[in-house]
């Protein structure tokens, strides 16, 4: 009984810290995602220093779910918290947006900022945002 016990305990702990952290997928229509430059109503851009902006409450956790349409990879500027931009190589399917130690200390929030980085043969097909499902709430930009 008592190595049962044990066992399901392991099991228990392996289990929870193999799980992913829970996310939320924000739409692309939602109106707390600030696009600048030019987008189509897809929304999908090709246009050299198109992008958005987002104010996120204690981000965790990014990601983009880029759509068919979009070329690969298709090199995308990020910035956070208004720091220099470096460059994401995104693809259709869900591109995780490395975040740095920095980023991740507790904070209220953070801006993210994307911008496309080429304009031929590069096209951005957004469909959601990922994020962190804990605290991840979006508040104007």
């Amino acid at each position: 009984m008592m190595v049962l016990t044990a066992f399901s305990v392991f099991l228990f702990v392996f289990m929870a810290s193999a799980a992913p952290s829970p996310t939320v997928k924000i739409g692309n229509k939602d109106p707390r995602i600030y696009y600048h430059g030019r987008w189509d109503d897809t929304p999908r851009t090709w246009w050299a220093g198109s992008g958005l902006k987002l104010n996120i409450e204690n981000l965790k956790s990014l990601s983009l779910e880029l759509g068919p349409r979009t070329s690969a990879p298709a090199p995308l500027g990020v910035s956070i918290d208004y720091q220099d931009f470096f460059t994401v190589n995104a693809t259709q399917g869900i591109t995780e947006i490395p975040l740095s130690s920095d980023s991740l200390k507790p904070k209220k929030s953070t801006v993210v900022r994307l911008n496309v980085e080429g304009w031929q043969s590069n096209q951005i097909d957004l469909q959601n945002i990922i994020v962190n499902s804990v605290y991840g709430f979006l508040i104007p930009a």
